[in-house]
């Protein structure tokens, strides 16, 4: 499929949309989950998988047994989405009830990374994404496990982006409470015999 063919422009409040490289990057830098979709058989499958990234690169890991190591390795087109909630927004009128986030959809056809070395850097990209410092208070992965996994990278080749943020748009004056109701995801704690460097962590926002 030709990259012109994919509908990736946002048409419906165009205003919210972006398109940077900046913003994806940000976008990726601060997330650790996506959706990979693709088409098997006729059908379309929407997986959750964990992602490492460096700049617009997102690097995609598995179980060689998996079907999904089927389908990438094909190098067939695949969208991967990504999606963040920051609030809950009440309006007077319930049509005009909304959420604040943050989305984006990328297209990308992946290719695997059979080097050894650099899986091993996938896998450490990944570790210090989750918990920074865990990587060197972790049991490292032999070459016989990193033989079982897949690695495989996806460089978009077209993405977009969309965000709402703000108040609810009300247009009635009726007297009923309106507004946004904050969400925040945050690292709670893990027990009193956690190292430090995941102590530090608590109450730190994260995005899943």
């Amino acid at each position: 499929m030709a990259v012109e063919c994919i509908k990736d422009k946002v048409t419906r409040y165009p205003e919210r949309a972006s398109y940077s490289d900046e913003d994806l990057v940000a976008m990726l830098d601060r997330n650790f989950t996506c959706t990979v979709s693709f088409i098997d058989g006729g059908i379309p499958y929407a997986i959750p998988m964990m992602l490492a990234s460096e700049g617009k690169t997102i690097y995609l890991h598995g179980s060689m047994k998996s079907r999904i190591y089927g389908i990438l390795k094909t190098g067939q087109l695949i969208a991967i989405s990504l999606l963040e909630i920051n609030g809950i927004v009440l309006a007077k009128e319930i049509k005009n009830n909304s959420i604040n986030y943050v989305s984006a959809l990328i297209f990308g056809r992946p290719y695997e990374i059979d080097d050894t070395e650099k899986k091993i850097e996938v896998f450490r990209l990944l570790t210090e994404k989750l918990v920074k410092g865990r990587r060197d208070n972790s049991i490292k992965p032999s070459y016989e496990d990193l033989n079982g996994v897949f690695v495989f990278a996806v460089k978009p080749e077209t993405f977009s982006m969309k965000a709402r943020t703000g108040p609810p748009h009300d247009t009635s004056t009726d007297d009923i409470w309106s507004g946004v109701l904050p969400i925040q995801h945050t690292i709670s704690e893990a027990g009193e015999n956690a190292p430090e460097y995941v102590k530090s962590l608590y109450g730190k926002r994260i995005f899943i």
